[in-house]
């Protein structure tokens, strides 16, 4: 089983296998993502504060298959797979996340499709949902595209299926 989490930026992808930190700008509060492949979960723990104290306040959320074990904010994501010499791949790249939670990811990213034949690229909000118990714990099932620009398709949104791994 493989686990990934890429942000878009100027710095080499990083691979993550163990406990990553993450801490905000301007805030004391600091997010801890525990990837753990054996059991094929992402778990983000937020520390919590109340009258009475303070805590840990932890969510497991999906990933995406993504060619193979479970990427968390994958930059690039594949959504389909050429199949025959009339079909053609298509990917999402440059993806910047905006959230991604138990029952939803957003992120904006170039789409690279093809149109009656030809390729094209157009910037699309993205959405994945429809998560999914599988092998690799949860996984989203599907994506959403909505547009930013001029539709290549002449539709405001294309709905597809993700792949995720086998069943348990």
């Amino acid at each position: 089983m493989r686990f990934e989490r890429r942000r878009s930026s100027s710095k080499p992808p990083l691979l993550v296998l163990g406990t990553l930190l993450l801490a905000s700008c301007g805030s004391s509060q600091t997010s801890v993502t525990k990837i753990n492949p054996t059991q094929g979960t992402v778990t983000i723990e937020t520390p919590t504060s109340t009258a009475g104290g303070s805590g840990t306040q932890s969510r497991t959320v999906p990933t995406v298959f993504n060619c193979g074990g479970g990427a968390f904010e994958p930059e690039t994501l594949l959504v389909t797979c050429a199949n025959s010499a009339k079909d053609a791949t298509t990917t999402v790249t440059g993806i910047t996340w905006t959230s991604w939670s138990s029952t939803s990811a957003a992120g904006v990213g170039t789409v690279h499709l093809y149109v009656s034949g030809k390729p094209v690229n157009a910037t699309a909000r993205l959405t994945l949902g429809s998560a999914k118990q599988t092998a690799n714990g949860l996984q989203f099932s599907a994506v959403s595209l909505t547009w930013t620009g001029s539709s290549p398709d002449g539709q405001p949104t294309l709905n597809l299926p993700l792949a995720v791994a086998p069943q348990p």
